[in-house]
């Protein structure tokens, strides 16, 4: 299989991510975390005046090990082979795309469901921005594209439902405010996956002819 990376000399955008998220993590597990909150992603969208970075600083925000655990996981699994296909750069404008999406939904659901939506909820974890990296990963590599594990070998679509099956029982929370950020996740994924004639975005990925999506890949974890 011919992999066609990105000619540029940044090419290690998810490991800085996960070591960012790390970072801030541990940050927030500490006694030095006393204003974590003020980059947590807030319902209340009157808060936005005085904490406006919100928007993107809620990712970076991890209050539980495993929710921290599956994102960093698929992030780190799903990120490295979409970044070898489509560059580095693509990547990371997806990554930021999907967060400021996602928080504009969960603002959005609250203004316009609060009955459903729920009251005074915060937002924050990385799962949605995961989510688009996962999608976006399994729609450009097609949903015969197969992952070698010695000498197992599993579809990477069932590597995506197993992560998103999970993510229902760790990250996902029962009001619709959650299942619309999921969706908005879902869709901006697919949406970076199949950029438009003439859009910025199509050279940037570089993606491959789908009507050539038999083949099979081989990860060393």
């Amino acid at each position: 299989m011919m992999i066609i990376i990105e000619q540029t000399p940044f090419k290690r955008g998810i490991q800085l991510l996960i070591m960012a998220h790390l970072t801030l993590f541990i940050l927030a597990m500490s006694a030095a975390s006393k204003n974590i909150t003020d980059f947590i992603l807030s319902s209340d969208i009157g808060s936005l005046s005085s904490h406006w970075w919100s928007v993107m600083t809620y990712q970076f925000v991890h209050t539980e090990i495993h929710e921290f655990m599956l994102s960093m996981g698929a992030l780190w699994f799903f990120g490295r082979i979409l970044q070898k296909r489509a560059g580095c750069m693509a990547v990371l404008r997806l990554y930021a795309v999907s967060a400021v999406t996602g928080s504009a939904v969960f603002l959005l659901a609250h203004q316009i469901f609060p009955t459903f939506a729920g009251r005074n909820h915060m937002m924050e974890g990385a799962f949605i921005s995961v989510l688009s990296i996962m999608t976006a990963t399994l729609a450009t590599c097609g949903s015969r594209y197969t992952l070698q594990f010695g000498g197992v070998s599993v579809l990477l679509w069932h590597v995506y439902l197993a992560v998103l099956a999970t993510s229902l029982f760790l990250v996902y929370e029962h009001n619709i405010a959650c299942i619309l950020t999921y969706l908005a996740g879902i869709a901006v994924g697919f949406r970076y996956s199949y950029p438009r004639e003439g859009d910025f975005r199509s050279s940037a990925l570089k993606l491959p002819d789908h009507s050539q999506q038999q083949r099979q890949a081989s990860v060393s974890l």
